[in-house]
């Protein structure tokens, strides 16, 4: 009868170890992007969805500089900033004056609207930075010669939340990101993630759009959400597993796996 209910003991470490290793196969073929992808080829070609520039919206802040062949008159152009002195830097007779710089940050309103020096308050919500450029070039010929206008977004940034190794606030450089180097800035999605139901959180008016975007095939890159536009949120939900097979889970295994085998041990140490 001892002999009996050893060898019954016996099953239930290998048991939990083919359930591990189960369920370890499983997760492991839905970890992988693109699997539609053959790998017999070495190069495949996905068609990207057509580049749409950013366009300008509320609560942007866009940096204008003007320069011209007569800077004098161009520096009336621009946004110019008073900056806190270093204290022993001021003019003779011991008065320390404050510095001037040109920042140029504009804060696009409610309204969509900036205000320039000399030129005034200017629609610029729904064009593109190069529209806004070749805009100001040709209102500038007026009153300046050779004018150059150089307009760049600063506040360009993406969210990505949820089952990633590093949720982050992500700053843009330029004016191109897309889903996968927001997840590369974030240390790729966890073990854990859905990667069939990655959704990016966009605010367009007055109304969210959620896209839903499948890495598990290549059609994601076909996406128009794909690439991203300022203010987004890539949020990585958690796959059903998760619940069940958590840390925790993945910790009391080999603990409770440990533990019953020491009991077989010394079951088997007192009845030979």
């Amino acid at each position: 009868m001892i002999k009996s209910f050893l060898r019954k003991l016996n099953l239930i470490p290998h048991l939990l170890l083919s359930l591990l290793f189960l369920t370890s196969c499983k997760n492991t073929k839905q970890l992988a992007y693109f699997q539609d992808l053959s790998d017999t080829s070495r190069v495949h070609y996905v068609d990207l969805y057509p580049y749409e520039p950013l366009r300008l919206q509320p609560d942007d802040q866009v940096q204008i500089t003007i320069s011209s062949t007569a800077p004098e008159a161009a520096q009336f152009f621009n946004l110019m900033t008073a900056t806190p002195t270093v204290p022993g830097s001021g003019v003779p007779g011991g008065v320390n004056m404050p510095s001037q710089s040109f920042q140029n940050i504009y804060a696009v309103n409610q309204q969509g609207f900036i205000t320039l020096p000399v030129l005034g308050d200017k629609q610029v919500a729904g064009l593109t930075t190069d529209q806004l450029q070749k805009f100001l070039e040709g209102m500038l010929k007026d009153y300046l010669k050779d004018a150059v206008v150089s307009v760049r977004l600063t506040n360009f940034k993406v969210t990505v939340i949820g089952d990633v190794n590093r949720p982050v606030v992500v700053p843009v450089q330029g004016e191109s990101i897309n889903v996968l180097e927001a997840l590369g800035a974030a240390g790729d999605m966890t073990v854990y993630a859905n990667r069939f139901n990655v959704k990016v959180v966009r605010k367009t008016g007055g109304k969210m759009e959620v896209a839903h975007l499948n890495f598990n095939t290549s059609q994601s890159i076909q996406s128009p959400y794909f690439q991203l536009r300022q203010n987004d949120v890539v949020y990585v939900e958690p796959n059903k597993n998760k619940g069940m097979l958590g840390e925790s889970w993945q910790f009391w295994v080999p603990v409770v796996t440990s533990v019953i085998t020491l009991i077989i041990v010394s079951i088997g140490q007192f009845h030979p």
